[in-house]
């Protein structure tokens, strides 16, 4: 099974760091509702990869669930993009 975790520190947001580090080890910090908006969200993106193929870019947490607005930026993309 692939994947990778890539993300940017705050620090790196405000200084407008162009690439992402990839990381060893995430934190998810949410509560029950969050947890469950987050895994169909996971959920649609599986979908959404299959039936799009190669077409699929990424998808973005705060475009599709309501509430994520403010949240830190939660993406899904295919294992070989960055």
């Amino acid at each position: 099974m692939s994947m990778r975790l890539y993300g940017y520190s705050k620090a790196a947001v405000a200084a407008a760091q162009s690439e992402p580090v990839e990381m060893a080890e995430v934190t998810l910090c949410a509560g029950p509702l969050a947890l469950r908006k987050i895994a169909a969200f996971l959920e649609e993106a599986a979908r959404l990869m299959e039936t799009m193929g190669p077409a699929f870019d990424h998808l973005h947490l705060a475009d599709r669930c309501a509430g994520f607005g403010d949240a830190p930026a939660f993406v899904v993309s295919t294992p070989d993009q960055k």
